[in-house]
């Protein structure tokens, strides 16, 4: 995922091991008349890199009965643009180890990780790749219909795709500001996650906050070594508009952790079908 302006970044870290659903709560959203997703990424790029973490798994949203659903899955692309064969090498998954210690991408091919494992594995893994500068990685979320009731056989493939940003590790302490939560007027909630990245607990304060009021809300989360958790945090209300030139919806978030981390935000629409922005946080520049 090339290189990108300071403060931002181009490597991809998690490692979840409490987590059942990423970009959305899946909990929450219930489909009544087929499946419609739209999803606005506010960062996203490729790597080209000799070393990068990249997602690779899968989360279920839920449902009941006969309702349709949809599966959300992680997907890595190995794009080698030489003519020469390239060794990718596997130097660390997260969960158990179902992926061989090295792949080998043949010359001028497009190779996904999930050709190894056939269908994705359920729950999120990070795996840290060693990557030749010639091999461009492509991350991915695909998301698949699910008819459950109809009968009808699985699709053969997605029935949607966008790219995925990346990431990298924050020092402890440093804020990282994730902008533009808000879906308009819409009613939201915000879902925040935060990775641990250290041996030990990590505690992260997460900052709601409409600049146009300057309304605000704290949550203050626990978090396990080495574990992602992800949690909803409420946007405060506008009670008054102190910056009319600020439009009121408008809604920021900063996540401060005591301990190297990383952290991502997706808001999801309270009144509408899957409906959900993706954000990274962005440290602050020196």
């Amino acid at each position: 995922m090339a290189t990108a302006p300071d403060g931002m970044s181009s490597t991809v870290f998690l490692t979840p091991t409490h987590i059942s659903w990423i970009f959305a709560d899946g909990c929450q959203m219930k489909l009544r008349h087929g499946i419609s997703v739209v999803i606005m990424i506010l960062w996203s790029n490729f790597v080209a890199a000799a070393e990068s973490w990249v997602l690779f798994g899968s989360a279920r949203a839920s449902t009941t009965n006969c309702a349709p659903t949809y599966i959300w899955a992680t997907e890595t692309v190995f794009h080698n643009t030489s003519s020469a064969d390239r060794q990718i090498v596997v130097l660390h998954q997260s969960k158990a180890e179902i992926l061989p210690p090295s792949i080998v991408v043949r010359g001028g091919e497009s190779l996904p990780l999930s050709s190894f494992v056939g269908d994705f594995p359920p729950g999120l893994a990070a795996l840290k790749l060693d990557v030749p500068a010639d091999v461009v990685v492509e991350s991915r979320l695909e998301y698949r219909n699910i008819l459950p009731c109809s009968g009808q056989p699985p699709a053969l493939g997605p029935s949607g795709k966008l790219a995925l940003p990346s990431f990298r590790l924050v020092d402890a302490g440093q804020p990282q500001r994730h902008f533009g939560l808000d879906l308009g007027i819409q009613s939201i909630r915000v879902n925040v996650g935060v990775y641990n990245a250290a041996p030990t607990f990590a505690l992260a304060t997460i900052e709601m906050r409409r600049p146009a009021c300057d309304d605000r809300m704290t949550s203050v989360v626990m978090i396990p070594p080495d574990t992602l958790i992800q949690t909803t945090v409420p946007a405060p209300l506008c009670a008054a508009v102190l910056n009319p030139r600020t439009p009121y919806w408008m809604v920021n978030a900063t996540v401060t952790v005591d301990q190297p981390s990383f952290s991502y935000a997706t808001t999801v629409s309270n009144v509408q079908q899957p409906n959900v922005t993706f954000g990274v946080g962005i440290p602050d520049v020196p």
